[in-house]
């Protein structure tokens, strides 16, 4: 008989470890974290849901724990300010490419 690929403790120590993260993000409502506090806190997070997120956004919330290194926690914002502006023009340069060639299948359509 196969042994089940969880017990009873490591569920137990897996809902502690996301209890105890959920703790710390409301502290940090109540009490700014240092840079290296947070920097930490992104980092387990990354280690805790690692395996559910996909390489790209590993990849993006890997950057932001070190973004935070420089810009600190009230200032992270930055970052997704930056990735939401690239975002917005690449998708305008793309829809403006896209614009001649729609017309000319409507055109053919006739």
């Amino acid at each position: 008989m196969k042994a089940p690929f969880f017990t009873v403790g490591s569920l137990l120590r897996d809902y502690l470890k996301q209890w105890v993260e959920s703790q710390a993000r409301n502290a940090f409502a109540l009490r700014t974290p240092s840079r290296w506090k947070y920097f930490r806190h992104l980092l387990d997070f990354l280690l805790t849901y690692g395996e559910i997120m996909t390489p790209r956004h590993q990849a993006y919330n890997y950057i932001r724990a070190f973004a935070v290194l420089f810009l600190g926690y009230h200032h992270l914002y930055v970052l997704d300010d930056v990735r939401m502006k690239r975002k917005q023009v690449f998708t305008s340069l793309v829809g403006q490419s896209l614009a001649p060639e729609k017309e000319k299948a409507f055109a053919a359509k006739g």
